[in-house]
Parts: structure tokens; sequence; C-alpha cells
């Protein structure tokens, strides 16, 4: 079993998440669907289920590496923002109440929705209940107001500790995935020990949806440090592909640099050098985004419903409800085969707020 490089491992961390490496479903109904040759079979890592916090999801994994460095501050207070429907505030929620913490969220209208409950239910709903204030300003006046909230908790004696937006802009937010990449090489292992993967021995290809970067980011910097530790083992390379799937609807490009940003930062972090990370490392699908972010068109829907039809596993139709539709019309369509894996990121909170999809 490989172990974390020192320069990994030795990082402050405080872990929210469940202990040990995340189940990995397979999907037999759905890859004989989509893949009636049987030459391609399709797995789901249950990262949905990785924390007994509001019920986990990608952000509180991020967390793990940014809440040590609230707490050494001094702060009593986690300051986050997002849209209203953000899981990362509600995640956020979750751990300052874990944690003994207030916390303030600042949320603004990045979806216009008609549905009266988009406003109401869902994350919000859950983050209110734990405690969190919530204050939801416009967007022209979301840029400015974490340090305005930051000045008014300093003027009443309080600290406040700010994490931007899914945590991507921290400077430890890509992290947490890249720890999560020996955790899939864990998982591999036990596998094939068990007779479950086939070919190659590992996952050929893994897709993960992708809007603020860091969990495409981090896992991207954390394959190439796998790889690195397996070569020094002695063990053989696996040609493993990383696949973001867009579910932003941003400028390709300005996409690829972002996610290449916070890589190359996490790269040296974990005991990379910045340039072992390049751009074509960073790779994102566009196509399934549905025109923009938080829209969910009747494909993204079809794809929700075929998933819990076929398998009783549910997604979201903001984040994971895109992906796995881009990862099931990728393995419709012949581009991959192998073993392929589609990382569940949570978000099926938000569903209470999107009424009606299950009918589109």
């Amino acid at each position: 079993m490989l172990s974390l490089p020192a320069a990994l491992a030795s990082l402050p961390r405080i872990q929210l998440t469940l202990p040990g490496p995340i189940p990995i479903q397979p999907l037999h109904n759905l890859s004989r669907k989509l893949c009636p040759s049987g030459t391609t079979k399709l797995f789901l890592a249950r990262d949905d289920l990785n924390s007994g916090l509001a019920f986990g999801g990608s952000k509180t994994r991020k967390l793990e590496y940014v809440i040590p460095h609230a707490l050494a501050s001094g702060a009593d207070t986690l300051v986050t923002e997002g849209g209203l429907q953000s899981n990362h505030t509600r995640q956020a929620a979750a751990i300052a109440a874990h944690l003994g913490l207030k916390c303030v969220l600042i949320q603004s209208p990045w979806v216009e929705s008609g549905d009266p409950n988009y406003e109401r239910l869902g994350n919000l709903q859950l983050s209110r209940l734990m405690g969190a204030e919530v204050r939801v300003v416009g967007k022209d006046e979301a840029a400015g107001a974490p340090e305005m909230v930051l000045r008014e908790l300093g003027g009443r004696g309080r600290k406040g500790y700010h994490i931007p937006v899914g945590a991507s802009r921290h400077e430890f937010g890509g992290v947490g995935y890249a720890r999560w990449m020996f955790e899939l090489g864990e998982m591999e292992e036990r596998m094939r020990e068990r007779g479950e993967l086939g070919g190659s021995g590992g996952f050929d290809v893994v897709f993960v949806t992708c809007v603020s970067g860091s969990t495409l980011g981090g896992m991207v910097a954390g394959a190439k440090l796998l790889e690195r530790v397996r070569k020094d083992a002695g063990q053989a390379a696996l040609k493993r592909r990383v696949v973001g799937i867009d579910a932003s609807g941003n400028d390709i490009m300005a996409q690829r640099q972002l996610v290449l940003e916070i890589a190359k930062r996490t790269a040296k972090i974990i005991g990379l050098e910045e340039n072992d990370v390049v751009l074509e490392d960073v790779v994102i699908d566009d196509r399934w985004h549905a025109g923009r972010y938080g829209h969910c068109d009747q494909a993204t829907a079809g794809a929700i419903r075929d998933l819990a039809t076929m398998e009783g596993v549910i997604t979201d139709p903001v984040y994971t409800g895109k992906g796995i539709r881009g990862t099931m019309e990728a393995v419709k369509g012949g581009e991959v085969d192998g073993n392929v894996l589609f990382v569940h990121t949570g978000g099926q909170t938000v569903l209470a707020a999107y009424g009606g999809i299950e009918e589109m």
C-alpha cells in the first residue's frame, strides 16, 4: 500500500470526512445500457457520502485543509460566500456548527429561477437550520461584502476568517483532492485484489464536475504525485486521464487556466515543482453545461432520471447531474473505454429548490 509523501502527510488537517477511503460502486445496469459489448465498465466514487456533517460533499473534503488555518488565526466566525443554493456555504455552516464557531454566509442570486422554493428551501434552508447567519446581497454587492463583514465583526470584538467561493481561491483549497487521489489508489489496490477491476487494473478515465476549479485542480496535481510515488516504488505507471465536465458555461480557456493555476499552486504545496503540471494536463469537456450555471435542461434531467431509475443513485441539476450526463454520453459514444469512474461530489440537497425536474 502506498503511503502519503511527507510533504502531503505533514500538512495541517482537521478530519471532517469519515475515516477510510470512500466506497466505489459499480453501475452494472447503466454500464450494460451504455456499452452492451461490455468493453467499458462504469463506476461511481461516492464522495457524496464522505461525511456525517450536513450530507458532506466535495467542499467538506477541501475544508479539511482550510479550517486549520482559520483556527490558527484565532477566528471565532467563518465568513464565506456563494450563490443562493451553494453547496459550499451549506458545508461551511455545518463545519462551523460542529466546531462551535459562528458562521456568516454571503449569498447572491447567481441563478434566475422562477421556482418559489429557490430562495427558501434546499441548501439555504439547511444553512439557516444549522444556525448560520445568511445575508442575501445583490450581484453588484457580492465582491465587497466579505471585507465589509470582517470589518463589522472586528468592530464588535469578534474575529472572522474569510474563505473564498468554494474554497477554490484559498491557498490550500486544492489539497483535499490531491490527497483523495491516494485514497483512489488504495481503493484500486483493494478492488484488484477482489477481482473487481479488469483490463489495466485501475481506472483509465476519471470524470468529475468542474466549476470553481479546485476539485479538478487538486486531482490533477495529486495524480502527478501519485504516479511519481508509484514510479519510486517500482510500480508500473497507470495511463490515467482525469477529465473535468464543465457545469459553469464560462469560457473554456479561462476555465482551464483557472484549474491550471490551482493545480500548480497545489503541486508546490504537496512536494512537486510548479512546472510538473502543464496546461495539457487540464482537460475540460464543455459540451454538457446546458448553457449556463444552475440551469437544468431536458437532457440533464434525463441523465439524472436514468441514474436514479437504473441504479437508485440521486444527483443534482447544478453539478453532478451535468457531470454524469457528460460521462454517460462519453461512454455511449465510444469516446472512452475500460474502467471509467465518475466522482459523485454531492449536491443532492439542492433538489428541493428545483421542483419539477422529475417531469422534464
